[in-house]
């Protein structure tokens, strides 16, 4: 073997030669950490300006820039239902450089809804972390029913007569509003709004038979006691609306919908740089000055690491396509 023995281990040959290359892959590893980010990383918001996703992205931003000593940026790139700016995180550099901060309808659902996806939610992105969820929460008119109960007994008594609002066919909002028909076995019909303000309107004007939307969106009126929540779209109850019962209490389990918010890399990048970011993103996590402003704004902290968030992304596509094909929606 080339190397001497003394006390029944070999000294110099190959057993040394291949512990210190070990060493030295090991080594090599963690200087390839340490090394990141070596310029200023873009976060793809994609999506325009200002909304809930654009916001928590600039918090995350201003967050890793302090852990890690360089500039974060982000940047918007909306259109065609966040399939754009999806894309060009997909096709950057797999360098950690590029990053996509995105949620959950914009990712897993769309395979079951664009024909010419240009992007694999699974093959083509490294999973980072997982940051925090809305749950969705269904609400009616005040003057309207009182429980899930009635408001399905309601619909059931006047076939084809209980609308919803629908901000686009590829909305967690609709797709959870269709699903609630499916499971009630009633008949919902969308009606389309440009965003979430004039459905809410009309809402309270009584034209609209229910609204499905994010905590997030309808905390303020909830709180204000101008609207009623009749379920909330998850297995618990929610700490800033405990008196709400959960779908599965109000007697549709099943109807559990909810928008996540996550950071990816391109697929290919570097393992101890993913790695690093999930760190990073856990430590914000567990602050509790970040945590008590995300759920001030009906948000509840959701981390998940690589691996995790990694697996629970190909799940959350497979569960989103058989319920899609379920409601027969086309792909557009």
């Amino acid at each position: 073997m080339g190397g001497k023995v003394i006390g029944g281990k070999v000294i110099g040959g190959k057993a040394s030669i291949f512990g210190a290359l070990a060493c030295l892959l090991a080594l090599g590893g963690g200087a390839a950490a340490q090394g990141y980010p070596a310029r200023t990383v873009t976060i793809v918001v994609p999506s325009a300006a200002g909304g809930g996703i654009d916001i928590t992205a600039r918090w995350v931003a201003a967050e890793l820039q302090s852990a890690l000593g360089k500039s974060f940026v982000v940047e918007n790139k909306g259109g065609a239902s966040g399939i754009l700016g999806t894309q060009q995180v997909a096709r950057a550099e797999p360098d950690g450089h590029t990053l996509l901060f995105t949620i959950s309808g914009f990712l897993v659902t769309s395979p079951a809804l664009f024909n010419s996806l240009p992007w694999d939610p699974v093959k083509d992105f490294s999973a980072v972390s997982m940051i925090l969820r809305s749950p969705h929460v269904l609400v009616v008119n005040k003057n309207s029913a009182n429980t899930l109960t009635e408001l399905i007994a309601n619909a059931r008594a006047h076939p084809g007569q209980l609308n919803y609002g629908s901000p686009g066919i590829t909305s967690e909002t609709h797709l959870g509003s269709e699903l609630f028909g499916q499971l009630a076995n009633v008949k919902v019909t969308a009606v389309p709004y440009r965003g979430t303000g004039p459905a809410f309107n009309d809402l309270l004007a009584g034209q609209l038979g229910f609204f499905l939307n994010t905590l997030q969106q309808l905390i303020g009126p909830l709180q204000g006691d101008t609207i009623r929540g009749l379920a909330v779209a998850h297995p618990t109850r929610l700490p800033l609306l405990p008196n709400i019962p959960t779908a599965a209490e109000a007697g549709l389990p099943g109807l559990e919908v909810s928008t996540w918010y996550a950071l990816y890399a391109p697929a290919g990048t570097p393992r101890e740089t993913v790695e690093l970011l999930g760190r990073e993103i856990k430590k914000i996590s567990e602050r509790a000055d970040f945590r008590d402003r995300v759920e001030k704004t009906g948000a509840t902290m959701s981390y998940m690491g690589p691996d995790e968030l990694g697996k629970y992304t190909a799940g959350q596509v497979t569960r989103w396509t058989e319920i899609i094909g379920k409601l027969n929606i086309p792909k557009q």
